[in-house]
């Protein structure tokens, strides 16, 4: 517990006004077995934080999780096969290594067979889509798919969507399954004097 707290007073100082984020994001990812959300929606502008909060505990708690910057991601193929890839530990560089993958039944299939090869399928496994917004470009069923993933795949996993604009301008139509929803705000001019303060 003193190592959460330390590791929270940590992330408080390199990313002031940001603490009830924090908080929250450390009591949702919770314990590395325990079911969380099945998808979260962290939204803001740039700048605010959203991705480097989000990372820095992923990383520190050492959660298995798959960071893709969906501005990479020019068809939904790809899309699987980075996070595909990204989760086995294959590099780019190992094209023989590399796994392919079409269609969404596919990524299915494939994400619990992949998982369970490398030993964290007990585990919450999250997948953090940076500018989610690109994922309107797609195909319609990519969003309402990431967002059941947990349900598809009957595995412990979390889809973070971190993105610019609001939830609502994601919704094309029903059926959607909603996502927690998490702002991170822009500082104000008291909250942006602090922050360089702090620097």
């Amino acid at each position: 517990m003193a190592e959460v707290d330390n590791f929270k007073e940590d992330l408080n100082k390199t990313f002031p006004c940001r603490q009830s984020q924090i908080n929250l994001l450390l009591s949702l990812f919770g314990q590395r077995h325990q079911y969380t959300y099945s998808s979260l929606f962290i939204y803001g502008h740039t700048g605010t934080g959203k991705t480097a909060v989000t990372t820095n505990i992923l990383n520190h708690f050492k959660l298995p999780h798959v960071l893709v910057n969906c501005v990479e991601c020019y068809s939904s193929r790809f899309l699987y096969e980075m996070i595909l890839n990204s989760l086995h530990g294959n590099s780019v560089t190992e094209s023989s290594d590399l796994v392919k993958c079409d269609n969404m039944n596919d990524f299915v299939r494939m994400f619990k067979q992949v998982s369970q090869e490398k030993g964290i399928n007990q585990e919450t496994i999250y997948i953090v889509l940076d500018k989610a917004e690109r994922l309107r470009e797609m195909e319609m069923n990519i969003l309402p798919a990431f967002l059941r993933l947990q349900e598809l795949t009957q595995q412990n996993v979390c889809v973070i969507l971190l993105s610019e604009i609001v939830w609502e301008k994601f919704r094309t139509g029903s059926g959607y399954c909603e996502p927690f929803v998490l702002h991170f705000s822009d500082y104000t001019n008291g909250k942006s004097v602090d922050r360089n303060n702090d620097a």
